[in-house]
């Protein structure tokens, strides 16, 4: 799947950004209701997934950095 430059480099704070409001939306609802708990796992599990992809994404861009000119990248 294509996605345009833009939101492919947006893509880890739009995680972050809607984790947050998903616990935001766990806390207003109290986390005495039952939906407040799905609110709060789907929240920290977008943050996590955010948090995730911008490491893999700065890892991958070190190694590209660090690989002496002329070597191949293993890209097609």
């Amino acid at each position: 799947m294509w996605l345009p430059k833009l939101l492919y480099d947006a893509l880890p704070a739009i995680y972050a950004i809607v984790g947050v409001l998903f616990l935001g939306g766990a806390a207003y609802l109290g986390f005495v209701n039952g939906a407040a708990l799905a609110y709060a796992g789907i929240g920290t599990v977008c943050v996590l997934n955010g948090l995730l992809v911008r490491q893999c994404r700065e890892r991958s861009r070190r190694s590209e950095t660090s690989r002496p000119p002329g070597e191949p990248t293993g890209k097609r």
